[in-house]
């Protein structure tokens, strides 16, 4: 309802499905996009084999994600919380998006951001 509430007009199909099995045909898109949502899955190889097998070839992933809190706060003090608190919460924050792509053979490179918690990762299937 709430993303409903959102969408903009004219209405947008909305759809919810599971990252590690999308209900779209190989190739559906033109680009797929995760705004941090995959630092909270734990099945990480399914949920990215999904993006990438439902983007064209020569199409776009983009992963912008964080990886500790960011919290107004030092950026050590973000770190030592964020890694303080992994043992009650499964927010899968130590992961290598560029590599990931990468192993999936995207070129894959980071962008720089203006926060140091957050990662932009941007691939070329």
């Amino acid at each position: 309802a709430g993303a409903r509430d959102r969408a903009p007009s004219p209405p947008v199909e909305l759809i919810e499905a599971d990252a590690t099995e999308l209900p779209f045909a190989d190739g559906d898109f033109d680009a797929a996009i995760s705004t941090y949502g995959l630092t909270a899955i734990a099945e990480i190889d399914a949920a990215l084999d999904e993006m990438v097998r439902v983007v064209r070839p020569g199409g776009r992933i983009v992963v912008a994600d964080v990886h500790f809190v960011n919290w107004p706060a030092p950026v050590a003090v973000n770190r030592a919380l964020t890694a303080a608190l992994r043992p009650f919460n499964t927010w899968y924050t130590d992961r290598d998006f560029p590599a990931l792509l990468a192993e999936r053979g995207l070129r894959a490179r980071s962008a720089p951001t203006y926060r140091p918690a957050l990662s932009l990762t941007i691939a070329k299937r």
